[in-house]
């Protein structure tokens, strides 16, 4: 039906004249209620709100609201120097971490059965002792495009009593074992000369002046103070004077140290018992001292004096004259000829008396001297050692342990060293603590000792910076965001990488695992870096979710190749893919002199020069372009489950595990001395990150970490203590030993109050229009589509208005065939027709005229016709 074919002729002809060029309408319908049915046009309204809603609401989320969060996240994470701790105008700036450390020690409770092997060492644990962390951060830098940020920083900590076990305190009392002694033993570990033995013979002039003047209190008690230094010296070498008292004082033999006395002797300081003991020894004959004489061994009093005068010098107790020293190292290290002639080039006046012994008696005299450096070395040496708190097992107090103590053997080679030895505090007071017990410590400890205004800007982490470098001072360069995802570390301690035994350790990864990266999948392990274990670690979902304040995060922890032993298949297909030859490369890395070193340190690109350059040619690749977690475990190596090597760290053998060993294999654990005591668990000892997965933060971490020796016996001072047997065997190691624990740390983190809030409100919004946007818009806009489409098609107005236009279709009139021209006309008629059916005919006969060139009257009628079967 044509709806509403009112209108003014003008129009018409208007109309007529301006569509006659365009392509003819042959019938067009309208329904006249279409035009006043306003429940027909809620309904095609309702439509196509539906399919929008069905459509768009999906769309609008991944291509509108997410990106748009993405962003505000990315921008939250970019480190820039709005940022707090991030601001390189400031001199320095302390960042609270929000980090709580808790500390556990192992106890020690049979230390003296176990020095004397009658069984393995057992413990108690003591803790938590909890600390809060804090951060200073300084000479902080970016990169000239803004792509980088470096700072140096060191932590600090404060005791937090109310975290901590009700009865710890810091001044409770720890038995342990000396990481300064173990160091002072790893120092000539593999060398001719053990350290213990070094040390005895650096303490022989004292010791000699220590025997000698013991002999002379005796001889002084028993003859009074006439001649005392010639009644020594025979006491000395022939036991004449107690041997002609022995009767008298019903003396039990001729030797000082069986003369009842309030403190015995240890040993026996004669030449002449020596000589007596030797050829009991060496030939089965018991010879009285009056024999000795007669048996070969001549040493007048002369000789006597003429040695004890070059061999101690001006030495006493505590001081050794250099000058003695060096004559003793000539004595014991050269022959008889070789030593006159090095007392005829000093112009030595002992030179005479010391002509005089013949060589047998030389001989003697040269294995009396190991002999004493032994016994009487070992006795002072153990005196030294308890008098300075020393040794291999120590009792201090727990601020001690953590943060430092003089130790007696150290302190003695770091006096030796020469003046300023106290601005190198670290190389003779060994500490546990991972941090300063206060913030301005370091700055103040270097400005008490050297006199002057210490400042954070002075510190350095650089080990060739002596007097600012300390091992707590640390060094990052992290990744700012702008061209990569913020906070992957690009150099620590000023290097990307790390030599080691068997090739370069990577010192990169994300920083701590503190971010992840945007939209966290279950499925996607993680690279970070651990600054403690100075490692990358491989990260993986662990199946389960946790809740940190409020938080939904999923927890990731290490993966089975991060504490797997070394895999040295992956490690030689490696090295035969890449040519990397570890020999020639230990080779080359023990061939670096001490100034190359340093520079290495302070200049990564030259070391790759240097290799480059070496026998290892210019092809040669480091290979780290892709990693393999287990493999790069060889490169200490790490031999064993869940253990981290850490000996270069802390100069002696030591070890990282997880708490309790957990994880670590049986092997480890039967090398404590008791397999089935350390009941670690899951929960309480692993280490895992709770990862908030739309931001990739670490809202929530549980890193845990166990430190552990390996001790061995020793030559001199304790070559009894219990070690596991047969534990060197396929380790590498030269001696047997035994794991002992020392502590271990669990360090936990979570958001701030404020901070939970903001991401649970964001993560909430998320997901409110995520369910509004994909699965309630969808669900509405596809029900709003279909019901009001059916009722479009189906509903009772619908049916209605189909039959009343189906009605309007119908033509009683016949059919006709139309000639091409008819056609014409009646499109022309089907356009230009304004009037109605129902109006008069006339008009019609007069559109019809306007419209054709009449020739004939049945044209005419046919074409009105036709009209009025088109407009039907």
């Amino acid at each position: 039906m044509v709806g509403d074919m009112r209108g003014n002729a003008a129009e018409e002809d208007g109309m007529s004249s301006g569509m006659a060029r365009l392509p003819p309408i042959l019938c067009t319908y309208f329904y006249p209620q279409d035009r006043s049915s306003l429940k027909r046009f809620f309904l095609i309204f309702f439509f196509v709100v539906g399919t929008l809603m069905f459509v768009g609401g999906p769309l609008a989320e991944v291509f509108l609201v997410h990106p748009m969060v993405t962003l505000l996240l990315d921008d939250g994470n970019i480190i820039s120097p709005d940022k707090k701790c991030y601001d390189h105008r400031v001199l320095n700036q302390t960042c609270p971490d929000d980090v709580v450390v808790e500390y556990y020690f192992w106890n020690m409770t049979n230390a003296d059965a176990w020095l004397q092997g009658a069984e393995p060492p057992e413990y108690t644990e003591i803790g938590p002792y909890a600390f809060k962390s804090r951060e200073v951060r300084y000479n902080l830098s970016y990169s000239e495009s803004w792509d980088a940020v470096e700072y140096t920083y060191h932590q600090w900590a404060e005791f937090d009593a109310e975290k901590s076990c009700p009865s710890c305190v810091l001044n409770d009392t720890l038995v342990s074992v000396n990481r300064a002694y173990l160091q002072y033993i790893a120092t000539n570990e593999g060398e001719d000369v053990d350290s213990e033995t070094l040390t005895m013979f650096q303490l022989l002039p004292s010791t000699l002046k220590i025997g000698f003047d013991t002999m002379s209190a005796y001889i002084t008690a028993l003859y009074g103070s006439g001649n005392v230094v010639n009644q020594t010296l025979s006491q000395w070498a022939t036991c004449a004077p107690v041997d002609a008292l022995q009767g008298p004082l019903n003396l039990s033999s001729p030797f000082v140290k069986d003369i009842p006395s309030p403190v015995p002797l240890l040993y026996h300081p004669e030449f002449c018992h020596f000589i007596i003991q030797w050829f009991a020894q060496a030939y089965n004959q018991n010879i009285q001292p009056n024999q000795i004489q007669s048996f070969g061994v001549q040493l007048s009093l002369e000789a006597s004096q003429a040695f004890f005068e070059l061999s101690i010098g001006t030495s006493n107790a505590t001081y050794q004259d250099p000058a003695a020293s060096q004559f003793l190292y000539a004595f014991l290290s050269n022959s008889q000829a070789d030593v006159l002639q090095y007392l005829t080039l000093l112009s030595s006046p002992q030179l005479p008396a010391m002509a005089s012994i013949d060589a047998v008696t030389w001989a003697l005299l040269k294995r009396y001297t190991l002999n004493i450096m032994a016994q009487g070395g070992r006795q002072l040496f153990g005196n030294l050692l308890q008098l300075g708190q020393g040794g291999l097992v120590i009792h201090k107090s727990l601020h001690e342990w953590l943060y430092g103590y003089e130790d007696p053997v150290l302190l003695v080679a770091a006096q030796a060293s020469g003046a300023g030895y106290q601005m190198r505090p670290w190389e003779y007071t060994p500490a546990l603590s991972l941090t300063y017990s206060s913030a301005l410590y370091p700055v103040e400890y270097l400005g008490n000792v050297s006199g002057t205004n210490m400042t954070y800007n002075m510190l350095s982490w650089n080990q060739s910076d002596i007097g600012r470098y300390l091992p707590l001072i640390q060094q990052k360069k992290i990744q700012t965001g702008k061209s990569s995802y913020p906070q992957r570390i690009k150099e620590y301690r000023g290097l990307p990488f790390r030599p080691e035994a068997w090739g370069i350790i990577n010192m990169t990864g994300q920083n701590e695992g503190v971010a992840f990266g945007d939209s966290i999948w279950k499925s996607s392990p993680f690279l970070t870096f651990d600054s403690a274990l100075s490692r990358p670690i491989l990260t993986e979902y662990s199946g389960k979710d946790v809740i940190v304040k409020g938080v939904q995060s999923l927890y990731f922890s290490l993966s089975n190749g991060s504490t797997a032993p070394c895999n040295w298949t992956a490690y030689n297909e490696w090295s035969d893919e890449t040519g990397f030859d570890p020999f020639a490369y230990q080779s080359v890395m023990g061939n670096i002199s001490s100034e190359d070193f340093n520079t290495f340190l302070n200049n990564d690109s030259y070391f790759s020069e240097y290799l480059q350059h070496s026998v290892l040619g210019q092809n040669f690749s480091f290979g780290f372009g892709t990693y393999d977690i287990t493999r790069d475990r060889c490169m200490v190596p790490d031999l064993h489950e869940a253990v981290w090597d850490v000996s270069n760290t802390f100069a002696c053998p030591s070890f990282y595990s997880l708490p309790r060993f957990w994880r670590a294999s049986e092997f480890i654990t039967s090398t404590t001395g008791n397999v089935s005591a350390w009941n670690a668990t899951e929960e309480e000892h692993s280490y895992g990150l709770a990862v908030e997965p739309l931001t990739g933060i670490s809202v929530g971490g549980h890193k845990t970490y166990q430190l552990n020796h390996r001790v061995s016996r020793t030559s001199i001072m304790y070559p009894d203590l219990w070690v596991a047997n047969g534990s060197s065997i396929n380790t590498g190691y030269t001696s047997d030993f035994v794991s002992i624990p020392v502590f271990w740390i669990k360090m936990t983190w979570e958001p701030k109050t404020a901070d939970a809030y903001l991401l649970r409100a964001m993560k909430t919004m998320l997901s409110y229009l995520y369910t509004i946007l994909v699965i309630i818009w969808p669900a509405v806009g596809f029900t709003t589509a279909i019901s009001t489409l059916l009722l479009l098609l189906y509903g009772k107005d619908a049916r209605i208005r189909a039959n009343e236009i189906g009605h309007y279709q119908e033509s009683r009139a016949k059919p006709l065939i139309f000639r091409s021209q008819s056609k014409r006309r009646s499109s022309a008629i089907s356009v230009h027709v304004t009037a109605s059916p129902a109006q008069d005919s006339s008009r019609i006969l007069e559109a019809v005229r306007d419209a054709v060139d009449m020739e004939d009257v049945s044209d005419e009628e046919e074409f009105i016709s036709s009209a009025h079967i088109a407009h039907s």
